[in-house]
């Protein structure tokens, strides 16, 4: 059946967020290691992510689809990219996958 009004809600949400994160892995590689939100302003949203590289790729692809994500919650999204170098950048996924 069709979904409730709250479930399409839902759905877009979730369509927004994923799509940023789609976007954080455009290459296909890992070059994306941790992302976290920075404080900022209200109305705004300034995602940091570390990469072992420039990712350039990442941050067109997040610039191209971040109009859902700031449409579907009202703010305005930017990115920041912090390279690391790759011994930092494998130490820390580690860490994340529970093997550091």
């Amino acid at each position: 059946g069709a979904l409730s009004a709250e479930d399409r809600s839902r759905a877009v949400a979730l369509t927004a967020i994923l799509r940023i994160a789609d976007a954080l892995d455009a290459a296909h590689s890992s070059l994306v290691g941790q992302i976290w939100r920075e404080p900022a302003p209200a109305g705004t949203v300034t995602l940091v992510a570390s990469a072992h590289g420039e990712a350039e790729l990442e941050q067109w692809m997040v610039r191209r689809k971040q109009e859902l994500f700031e449409r579907t919650f009202g703010v305005e999204l930017h990115l920041r990219v912090e390279a690391v170098d790759r011994a930092e950048y494998d130490r820390s996924r580690d860490e994340i996958a529970g093997l550091g």
